[in-house]
């Protein structure tokens, strides 16, 4: 083995384990609640990886090439360190993620699956999502009614009242969702469940008080109207999307895939930062005054 490829193999493998120890630190940080270290521990990560790398090429552009480099003899020194870098997380991630924090892995896919939801809040709701929503909507209210009269709650005859009333205002409700007086209004997923949700109220404010203080049914209008917002999030617009989108989420199943899947930021943020230290490197040599 040459001293250029030792030098390449030790400051490949201090690069990989100093990465490691950072994962490894993470790892512990997250379980603390007084103080997030994320943003931290990456900058330490970016650090040590610019460090190292660039102490690793200073020292074969010294030892190997006489104090001149050209970019592309760093580059490709570089690549080089950064693939043992590389090998030397991936085993280590694979300790990490099969015997020391296996159930990572699940909390990996949790916060994959919440960041896949807070993006999908953003997207503007669909007619389709609405008139889905609708209709199911109504056929929540219809099932109320309907258990209300096998619970004996109410009769054959209070039933026909409450229907009548539940089928003016659904019917108010249904043309003011799908007809806003603010067309500038932007209905997102995130925010269509809420804008329902005010609506009613708005609507009830002004129907409730118009019933008879002497009808029994009215109270059960109120009661049915508010189980809406917990008990149909089964049908809202962003459940039924997440549920039709969620086998696109990137799930890890096992410590290789969880590991490769890690490792390989390692590369892509290599390769960038390699290309900053080589050029540097490279106009370095260019200022070195040429003796006559």
């Amino acid at each position: 083995m040459n001293k250029q490829t030792k030098i390449i193999f030790k400051w490949g493998l201090l690069l990989g384990v100093g990465l490691s120890v950072l994962q490894l630190a993470k790892l512990f940080s997250d379980g603390f609640d007084f103080y997030s270290f994320g943003p931290v521990i990456d900058l330490f990560n970016m650090l040590i990886y610019v460090g190292l790398l660039y102490l690793g090429l200073k020292e074969i552009k010294s030892d190997c090439f006489n104090n001149e480099i050209t970019f592309i003899q760093s580059f490709s020194r570089g690549l080089l360190l950064i693939f043992i870098s590389f090998f030397v997380v991936f085993i280590y991630l694979n300790v990490q993620y099969g015997w020391i924090a296996p159930e990572q892995m699940e909390v990996i896919n949790q916060k994959n699956i919440e960041r896949y939801k807070e993006n999908l809040k953003k997207d503007s709701i669909t007619t389709l999502l609405m008139d889905q929503y609708l209709i199911s909507e109504k056929e929540f209210i219809d099932q109320k009614q309907n258990h209300l009269v096998e619970e004996g709650v109410i009769d054959s005859s209070g039933k026909e009242v409450l229907k009548k009333y539940l089928d003016e205002i659904t019917k108010l409700h249904q043309y003011q969702i799908t007809h806003p007086t603010d067309t500038s209004q932007v209905i997102t997923l995130g925010t269509f469940d809420d804008y329902v949700h005010q609506n009613w109220i708005s609507i009830l404010n002004i129907y409730i008080p118009q019933i008879s203080k002497d009808d029994t049914v009215a109270p059960y209008i109120h009661s049915i109207i508010a189980a809406i917002p917990e008990e149909g999030k089964s049908f809202s617009p962003l459940t039924v999307r997440f549920e039709t989108e969620k086998e696109n989420i990137p799930k890890l199943t096992n410590s290789l895939s969880a590991s490769l899947y890690y490792s390989l930021s390692i590369i892509l943020y290599g390769v960038l930062f390699n290309i900053f230290v080589s050029i540097y490197l490279y106009h370095r040599k260019k200022r070195v005054p040429t003796e006559e």
